[in-house]
């Protein structure tokens, strides 16, 4: 799998941003059907009836439709971003605002914590931090398995280095005590939280 990612990567590379995102379109129902079948850990299916209630199934078809193109589009800019340059970067990252206050938090020489739900392409955000402010460390829940060795191995291309959790509590014990250690020694910690429902609740959990 850290072959296939590593090969898919250097193509993806060399095709333009535009052309990727034409073939993710054509491909979207690869995943549109995924999401139906809740396949590949897709739990947008059920999520959907929870946080939306009340709405008729072809609404739930047509968002689910609409979502698999932007996931689609979301892996295709994915296995761009290992070899993405820093020119490109800069072309594609932007603040949109509140940058002064990420500034004065660079400025102070302190350490401090990012926190963004994963909704989006955390992994050109944690570039484009790294590329101008300095190293990430993002903890990230992984399953030990060749298909997440990957993903990371995609995710660690740009000074951004991989703090494993777990639901192994020995694990996160130890991912937060260095969370700690590098803010006390002036580095910056980038959190993605990600959504999940659990018995009919919308929750939020952090540690990936």
């Amino acid at each position: 799998m850290l072959f296939l990612a590593k090969l898919l990567s250097f193509i993806f590379f060399l095709i333009p941003d535009r052309i990727v995102m034409v073939i993710a379109v054509i491909l979207s129902p690869v995943f549109y059907n995924a999401m139906k079948k809740g396949k590949w850990g897709f739990k947008i299916k059920r999520i959907l009836p929870k946080v939306f209630k009340g709405r008729n199934e072809q609404w739930y078809k047509r968002i689910m439709r609409k979502n698999s193109i932007h996931l689609m589009k979301f892996a295709g800019e994915m296995l761009k971003a290992h070899y993405k340059m820093d020119y490109f970067l800069r072309k594609k990252c932007y603040i949109a605002e509140g940058r002064e206050f990420l500034e004065q938090l660079v400025s102070n020489n302190r350490g401090f914590m990012i926190v963004t739900c994963h909704l989006g392409n955390w992994e050109y955000a944690a570039a484009w931090l790294a590329m101008e402010y300095g190293e990430i460390y993002a903890p990230v829940f992984v399953e030990n398995s060749s298909g997440n060795r990957a993903l990371n191995w995609i995710r660690t291309g740009h000074r951004v280095n991989m703090l494993e959790t777990s639901y192994d509590p020995r694990v996160s014990t130890k991912s937060l005590i260095k969370m700690i250690r590098l803010l006390e020694n002036g580095k910056i910690v980038f959190i993605v939280s990600d959504q999940e429902a659990l018995g009919g609740d919308y929750t939020g959990k952090l540690f990936g």
